[in-house]
């Protein structure tokens, strides 16, 4: 198999003790790239001396930095410049996650408008993707997407849990969209219709790891080489080859994300 994770906190503190074994697992079972996550500035850093760790365990490796929107209280001109050097730094391939959450309402949602704003703004002006995360707020998010606009190297929805019409209004605007241990739940119809639509140009998979385990590892911490299940579970939803499919999402990946389109720079 061949498998790009999109989406994943491995230096999350879960994977302390174990990341060795974690990484080699992932190599087994065909994990050829990850995308670690960076959702503040303590995280932003951990990922950043993670990255050696991670490229001689063998993976093509880079990290997405921003403010999530559950931070968004902590925005301010001291906070925007720190990301702005962490994103101007060797291994910075994306902004994000970035984007709204209704749904706990950490922040004020006037700030995570503002929060989102600002980076947009910030991956327009550095030319490089954005990854949104979005709960309950679809509509907000939509509207300063359309009004902000995308940077040209586009993005990824990640996580996504909307209906098959959210999918293609996403597609319309450039948006990718990634799909994870969501897609395996046997409550997930919208989602699986949605995935089962997506063109195959802009689908990604994704493990959120250490959230959101995909059946039948469900209850677990996940981990990017459970990747391989979702694997397994979209290609039957979409009547494909699983080989085949993960070539194509492994080179969606790196279309999207990787620096020159294959440099690990």
């Amino acid at each position: 198999m061949t498998l790009w994770d999109t989406h994943c906190h491995l230096a999350d503190p879960t994977f302390a003790a174990d990341l060795g074994d974690v990484l080699a697992r992932a190599r087994a079972v065909g994990v050829e790239g990850v995308l670690v996550v960076g959702t503040e500035p303590a995280s932003w850093r951990a990922g950043q001396a993670l990255l050696a760790t991670l490229r001689a365990a063998g993976l093509e490796a880079g990290l997405a930095l921003g403010l999530h929107p559950h931070e968004a209280r902590a925005a301010g001109p001291e906070l925007w410049e720190e990301l702005k050097a962490a994103l101007r730094a060797p291994g910075a391939w994306a902004v994000g996650e970035m984007g709204l959450d209704y749904h706990y309402d950490h922040a004020l949602r006037r700030q995570q408008q503002e929060a989102f704003r600002t980076q947009l703004d910030l991956a327009r002006s550095l030319n490089v993707p954005i990854v949104l995360h979005e709960r309950e707020a679809a509509a907000d998010m939509l509207a300063i997407l359309r009004e902000v606009g995308l940077p040209a190297r586009g993005g990824v929805w990640h996580c996504f849990s909307g209906a098959p019409e959210l999918a293609a209004t996403a597609v319309r605007l450039g948006l990718h969209l990634g799909f994870g241990g969501l897609a395996t739940f046997r409550n997930a119809e919208p989602i699986q219709e949605a995935l089962r639509q997506c063109p195959r140009e802009r689908l990604l998979l994704e493990t959120d790891a250490p959230y959101l385990a995909p059946v039948p590892h469900r209850g677990r911490r996940n981990e990017p080489s459970f990747l391989a299940a979702t694997l397994q579970r979209v290609a039957a939803l979409r009547g494909e080859d699983a080989e085949e499919l993960g070539r194509n999402t492994a080179a969606n990946a790196r279309a999207l994300l990787v620096p020159d389109g294959g440099a690990s720079g």
